[in-house]
């Protein structure tokens, strides 16, 4: 009798805890599925990433007799990619410079695909377990240290995730006695020193393996300090400010996720469409990696792939060449990718909400740039994921003489001759073309739609042709290097006959002399 009560109570007080947790649970509605023999073994995977494309698929085999220390403790790297018809290769062993003898695990792959930042024991007097691998030419060069500023040993870590940009870094370090959640930021070829994540997220107990999302708000993480399910459960969290301290009571993602053991290692992809973890496979009691349609409540915010291909305008030829991306309203650099030298394809990740400028140089061409309005007012319409792939190529004109350059990221008030501020970075682009290449002179053309007669349009051509001419003037390029025209109406680009047709015709663009 006293068994029977005894055990009644320990129900009890079970299922009030699990009623408490549910306050602030995540239901997923949809089924786990197993990745398949082509991702899983008869060995044990996990720590999966997934490229920003979402068409490179890596991760960690343990004990495997392929692996570079044969059937050792530590893990290789494996990759899988997706063929025509949408499914997952058979898995490869990814190699050198990847893999070695000690512990190899991806920690982030750059929105482009062309860097990857790695965890591993590269170097044993490294001040760091970090390191970047670049790709050129198309072959992956010699690993690259990243250490910590400020921090005089290796981080002793529970997980790291990196931003696609890879300028934001959060991890799980014991700094304060028990694992708690951080955050640092590359700078001068350096993570800054490990800042706190606040006491929202931190508990007393451990947090853990946390992933930063493609939006870089979201956070999943792996912490026995809430109310769960067992030993850890996974949460989620959304960042409220840009301190990086500031975040969302954490969420529980329920029991399709969570168990009574130790529950970790979750990621989702760059569409917000689908999670993936790892489970133990019951048939073999090793780990599998398996993936879940992710509710709507545990997406992340969401995202666009910009992609394209940078080009030579004359030739259409592919260049290889660095694509920077700006905040329009801060003139803020806030990132950049490379384009592929066989292709010349680049991919950039960008949250929703503000408009960016992206913009692309090499020696011997004019840059290029083109810009994106990704506020609210744009998102998609998708009712699913909200997720967006946009096409921008890019094309550089070679500098010889006679070549025009459009330019296509200046905007003027409407009627006006007044320059629009988000237009200042075109312009200081231009200033520094133009130092850069002192030889060269320029004619600065006008041109509008056919709306409204013939002489107000060259009129107002003529004056918009003037307002660049003085800014760059102003900012000490040489009058004797610069004349400017305006053109009105008569060389179209495109029909008049449509919005979009006469807006490509209101254009500014300058002429190399």
């Amino acid at each position: 009798m006293k068994k029977t009560i005894l055990t009644i109570v320990v129900l009890s007080l079970f299922n009030i805890l699990i009623l408490k947790a549910q306050e602030n649970v995540i239901v997923f509605t949809a089924d786990i599925e197993n990745l398949g023999t082509k991702i899983n073994s008869e060995y044990s995977e996990t720590d999966a990433r997934i490229s920003p494309d979402g068409k490179t698929f890596y991760f960690i085999r343990w004990k495997s007799p392929d692996n570079m220390g044969g059937e050792s403790s530590y893990p290789d790297i494996y990759y899988s990619e997706l063929d025509e018809n949408g499914e997952w290769t058979a898995a490869k062993n990814i190699g050198e410079p990847f893999n070695d003898e000690t512990y190899n695990m991806v920690v982030g792959i750059r929105s482009d695909g062309n860097a990857m930042i790695v965890k591993a024991e590269y170097d044993e007097e490294a001040k760091t377990r970090l390191y970047i691998i670049y790709k050129k030419n198309g072959k992956w060069q010699e690993r690259e240290p990243m250490p910590f500023d400020g921090v005089e040993d290796k981080i002793v870590d529970r997980g790291y995730s990196v931003s696609a940009d890879f300028k934001t870094l959060v991890f799980a370090s014991s700094e304060n006695e028990s694992y708690d959640l951080f955050v640092s930021f590359y700078e001068n070829k350096k993570w800054s020193k490990p800042l706190f994540l606040g006491d929202v997220i931190n508990t007393d107990e451990e947090e853990e393996w946390p992933v930063l999302a493609n939006d870089n708000k979201t956070i999943y993480f792996s912490s026995k300090g809430f109310d769960g399910y067992g030993s850890a459960d996974i949460y989620m969290s959304k960042r409220l400010d840009e301190t990086w301290e500031n975040w969302s009571e954490p969420v529980n993602l329920g029991e399709k996720i969570n168990t009574a053991e130790y529950d970790a290692d979750f990621i989702v992809d760059t569409q917000g469409k689908y999670a993936y973890l790892s489970l133990k496979n019951p048939e073999n009691s090793k780990f599998d990696i398996y993936r879940i349609l992710l509710s709507e409540a545990a997406r992340p915010d969401p995202v666009v792939l910009v992609k394209g291909n940078v080009l030579n305008q004359t030739t259409n030829k592919p260049l290889e060449v660095e694509v920077f991306y700006y905040d329009m309203k801060t003139k803020k650099q806030l990132g950049s990718a490379y384009s592929d030298a066989s292709t010349g394809g680049y991919k950039i990740v960008l949250p929703f909400g503000k408009k960016y400028s992206l913009m692309a140089s090499a020696e011997g061409y004019a840059s290029v740039s083109e810009s994106l309005d990704l506020t609210e007012a744009n998102k998609s319409l998708d009712k699913n994921t909200q997720y967006q792939e946009i096409t921008k190529d890019l094309k550089l004109v070679p500098i010889v003489k006679g070549n025009v350059v459009k330019m296509n990221n200046l905007f003027f008030e409407t009627g006006k001759a007044i320059i629009n501020s988000d237009s200042y970075l075109e312009l200081e682009n231009m200033v520094k073309f133009l130092n850069d290449n002192p030889e060269i002179n320029i004619e600065i053309q006008g041109y509008t739609d056919s709306q409204g007669s013939s002489v107000s349009n060259s009129d107002l051509s003529q004056k918009r042709a003037d307002a660049v001419a003085d800014y760059l003037k102003n900012n000490k390029i040489s009058s004797n290097r610069i004349t400017s025209k305006g053109y009105g109406e008569t060389k179209p680009i495109a029909t008049n006959a449509t919005p979009e047709g006469r807006q490509k015709n209101r254009r500014v663009e300058f002429k190399i002399n």
